[in-house]
C-alpha cells in the first residue's frame, strides 16, 4: 500500500499567521449569540464552511445596523462590499448549540476594515449574565460572566470597502460617526489613521 505524501502545505496552513492569532475571549471587543440551524450541518455532522462565513457577515452587519446606524436599504451616502473572507477551523461546530460569537477589528483605514470573527461554544445549556443584549449585542466589558470555551472554534478574517454607489461604487471615506463606532471594536494593536 502506498503512503500519501505528507502535505507541506497543510502544516504551514496551521501554522500561518491566522493560527498564531489570539483567539481568547478577551481579545473581541462586541459579542452576539448565534443559534445553529438544522440545515447548517453538513453530511459530516458539523456546520458547513460556507455557513462560517454567512455568519460573519451577519454579525459584521447586526453591528454595523445597530450599534453604528447603518442602514440595510441603500439609504445612506456608502454602501459596503465584502472583498475579503477567511476562516481557519479549531473545532467542529454543529446544530443545535448555541455560540457565542465575538468580533473585533484588526485594521481601521480610511475607506477599509479588517474584522475579526471568533466562535465560542457555551459549557454548559444555562446562560446567565445580566443585562446581556440579545438584540444589539454587548461589549466585553457588558458580558459578566459566562460560561464558555476558552479558546474559539474558529477565526474568520474579512475586510470592508465603504464605497461611493452614485460615483461608480468607487472606495469612499468611511463616514465620521461610523468610524467612532467602529474605533469601539479595534483591537490593542490597531494604529488608527
Amino acid at each position: 500500500m502506498n503512503r500519501l505524501p505528507r502535505c507541506s502545505w497543510a502544516r504551514s496552513f496551521s501554522q500561518g499567521p491566522a493560527a498564531a492569532r489570539p483567539v481568547t475571549l478577551d481579545y473581541f471587543k462586541w459579542f452576539l449569540p448565534v443559534q445553529t440551524r438544522f440545515k447548517d450541518n453538513d453530511s459530516y455532522g458539523h456546520m458547513n464552511n460556507a455557513v462560517y462565513h454567512a455568519i460573519s457577515d451577519s454579525l459584521v452587519n447586526v453591528f454595523l445596523t445597530r450599534q453604528a446606524g447603518c442602514s440595510l436599504d441603500n439609504s445612506d451616502e456608502t454602501a459596503r462590499f465584502m472583498v475579503k473572507t477567511l476562516c481557519t477551523y479549531y473545532q467542529p461546530i454543529s446544530f443545535p448549540n448555541v455560540y457565542l460569537g465575538g468580533l473585533a477589528i484588526t485594521k481601521l483605514g480610511q475607506s477599509s476594515v479588517d474584522y475579526e470573527m471568533g466562535l465560542f461554544a457555551l459549557n454548559s445549556d444555562q446562560f446567565h449574565t445580566q443585562n446581556f443584549n440579545l438584540v444589539h449585542g454587548n461589549f466585553l466589558a457588558d458580558l459578566g460572566h459566562v460560561d464558555l470555551d476558552e479558546k474559539s472554534r474558529c477565526l474568520g478574517q474579512f475586510t470592508h470597502v465603504f464605497v461611493d454607489p452614485k460615483r461608480g461604487f468607487r472606495p469612499t471615506p468611511i463616514p465620521s460617526p461610523v468610524k467612532v463606532i467602529l474605533q469601539k471594536l479595534c483591537t490593542s494593536t490597531v494604529v488608527p489613521p
